[in-house]
């Protein structure tokens, strides 16, 4: 559901970007869009990729890397390793995994002429490794996955609710149907939490979209996404309070890049109809981390506030 593209109908170049019609082959489905790096765990990590075949075969897809720091230095993109596709059978899916090691990963990247440190201990939030993706068909033609957020594996410095969440519950409610729903977008689409900054009170992730995520504009990386807050100490109940500020390094947090975020805390007359109940639970019972953010916020027009309850499991 997330990263899927096509090729052209009709190729003139042997490297291009990989749009329209899917028949012509190269289709891949970025299985991990976010992966936690844990600082002292130099791995092995593993991520994979799905891939349609098509008329013309992939043969193999090759993958490129680049180091970004959190402060936006970043590296040089270079070849990282080809993965060779097992299943070539026309109209079939073939999903190819692969393992790496920080070691693996630095290897021949350098920022500002130095060679990146064979120690992670200097690694910060907000550090990451970008991984992007071109396959190659049968015919000779090189297909590019466009090098951003949809279509790359990020392999980020982060802690532990970063990750790839399931939209369990997601609800929309728009002023022309309030207190009703007017779009429910529950276990249809995915949410990537990414970490940003630890602070001494709380820890800062960005939710890189916002509602359905997907087609329309809702997943526009320029102005569809937002910074919360997650309480470091948890309330009497075991679960950690979750804030929206109204600004996020001193600029006003806007969602569709001009209408003011609106917070159950701050601002709760401009929510009356979700449940702004803004915590976390952790999972540490099972062992599998699965844990659960519920979140309640929106987007404040003069016509009323359009509003969104969700509840949001880690994968």
């Amino acid at each position: 559901m997330i990263g899927i593209l096509s090729l052209a109908s009709c190729v003139s170049d042997d490297n291009d970007e990989l749009t329209g019609n899917a028949n012509e082959g190269g289709l891949i489905n970025v299985n991990n869009l976010l992966i936690s790096y844990v600082v002292g765990n130099q791995g092995p990590y593993n991520a994979s990729i799905s891939l349609y075949q098509g008329n013309v075969t992939t043969q193999s897809v090759d993958i490129y890397k680049r180091f970004v720091t959190s402060a936006g230095d970043a590296t040089e993109d270079i070849y990282f390793k080809t993965l060779d596709i097992t299943n070539t059978s026309t109209s079939e899916f073939s999903t190819e995994e692969f393992d790496f090691t920080y070691s693996e990963l630095i290897e021949g990247l350098t920022l500002n002429g130095s060679p990146l440190p064979t120690n992670d201990a200097g690694l910060t939030i907000g550090d990451a490794f970008i991984l992007s993706y071109r396959s190659n068909l049968t015919n000779g033609v090189v297909h590019n996955l466009p090098n951003n957020g949809s279509y790359t594996s990020k392999v980020a410095v982060g802690t532990r609710l970063a990750g790839t969440y399931t939209i369990q519950q997601g609800w929309y409610i728009h002023p022309s149907t309030a207190p009703g729903l007017a779009g429910d977008y529950s276990e249809a689409y995915e949410r990537v939490i990414e970490s940003v900054a630890l602070q001494d009170e709380y820890t800062v992730y960005k939710s890189t979209t916002m509602g359905w995520g997907s087609a329309g504009g809702w997943d526009d990386p320029a102005c569809n996404f937002f910074y919360f807050n997650v309480n470091n100490a948890p309330e009497a109940d075991g679960s950690y309070l979750i804030t929206i500020p109204e600004f996020y390094n001193g600029v006003e947090q806007t969602l569709w890049c001009s209408d003011p975020i609106a917070d159950c805390i701050r601002t709760p007359g401009n929510l009356p109809d979700v449940s702004c109940s803004n915590y976390v639970i952790l999972d540490d019972a099972s062992g599998n981390e699965n844990d659960v953010i519920n979140i309640s916020y929106g987007y404040i027009r003069s016509s009323g506030t359009r509003q969104f309850d969700e509840i949001l499991v880690k994968q």
